[in-house]
């Protein structure tokens, strides 16, 4: 069993690395969430990007 690292946006999987799979292969997937620590620095991220946009606009 190999495992496969994948982002999951709108609707679909996107593997983060090749994979070496023929097109419209059927496979099974068992879905972990990310760790707790990713989720946050991720979070973290996108609030401070928001952050940084607010100022600008009301910098004018």
């Amino acid at each position: 069993m190999e495992t496969i690292h994948a982002i999951y946006e709108n609707g679909l999987f996107h593997p983060t690395d090749p994979v070496e799979l023929p097109d419209r292969c059927e496979v099974e997937l068992n879905v972990q969430s990310p760790r707790p620590t990713i989720v946050r620095r991720n979070i973290l991220a996108r609030l401070t990007e928001i952050g940084r946009s607010f100022r600008f606009i009301h910098a004018g």
